[in-house]
């Protein structure tokens, strides 16, 4: 009998199944001060694959190329024709096998298109790009499986009063992830700086105020949707402000003529966009 030696040292590989995930869907934004706040649907399949078998007049079953078929992602055609489940072919989701009622012709055409259950799901790379730029950048990545799904993301890293374009898309825990589709992409204005250096002058019948501007000449991009200022005005401290007056974008000053000699007035003002 032959000797033989102890086992080697243990390796271990998986399979992999080649297909990306599906095409994030439902992209959606909120803003806020210094912050844009993505969320989409769950991705739950991978993408599209489409299996080909050539009719012999005899086999009524073939076996798909996956297994594991996500119920109603699939649809059928038999020499272009869209075939109906039940009446013409019955689909075994687990084992990825379909069965027709009755054999398809000698040479027909079947093409099977489904999308297999996603069991693999590493996460969601987010991509951004100013409108005139032509590529995406990765800026993000949220960790996320299918059972325990992640579909939220805050970026905190755009530019005041600036234009962006977001997407998302889908990757899997392969060594060199599968990505998905990007999503459709959304467009997203930033909310304008907050004014700084407020400061009012008192006068006769007059009180001035003065700020600095939200624009940087060294860095156009900052505010570059900046459309004027917004002037509030409140006789108690802290609350109650009322809107008196607005300004243009090019200018850090305004006077208030309503006011009354002796009495406390308080200001605030805020910076805006040209959103309509």
């Amino acid at each position: 009998m032959p000797l033989e030696s102890q086992y080697s040292a243990q390796v271990s590989a998986m399979a992999l199944d080649g297909l990306a995930p599906a095409q994030v869907t439902g992209l959606q934004f909120t803003v806020e001060q210094g912050k844009v706040n993505l969320s989409w649907d769950p991705v739950t399949t991978t993408a599209l694959f489409t299996d080909q078998f050539t009719g012999d007049g005899a086999n009524t079953s073939f076996q798909l190329t996956y297994l594991d078929v996500a119920a109603g992602y699939y649809t059928v055609q038999v020499d272009g024709v869209l075939q109906t489940e039940g009446t013409d072919y019955t689909m075994d989701l687990v084992n990825g096998v379909i069965t027709f009622t009755t054999a398809p012709a000698d040479q027909a055409n079947i093409e099977v298109a489904y999308r297999q259950n996603l069991k693999d799901l590493a996460g969601y790379r987010i991509f951004r790009k100013r409108p005139s730029e032509g590529a995406f950048t990765v800026i993000g990545t949220v960790a996320s499986t299918v059972d325990s799904q992640t579909t939220v993301f805050s970026d905190t890293t755009a530019l005041d009063g600036c234009t962006y374009d977001y997407a998302v898309a889908a990757i899997d825990d392969e060594e060199t992830p599968n990505e998905g589709q990007k999503s459709a992409t959304i467009q997203v204005k930033t909310v304008p700086s907050v004014p700084q250096g407020l400061t009012a002058t008192a006068y006769d019948k007059k009180i001035v105020l003065r700020w600095q501007s939200v624009k940087d000449p060294e860095n156009p991009d900052l505010n570059e949707n900046l459309a004027g200022y917004n002037i509030y005005r409140s006789e108690t401290d802290g609350t109650g402000y009322v809107k008196i007056g607005m300004v243009a974008d090019t200018e850090t000053e305004f006077e208030d003529t309503t006011v009354e000699n002796g009495r406390t007035y308080y200001y605030v003002i805020t910076a805006f966009d040209n959103s309509l």
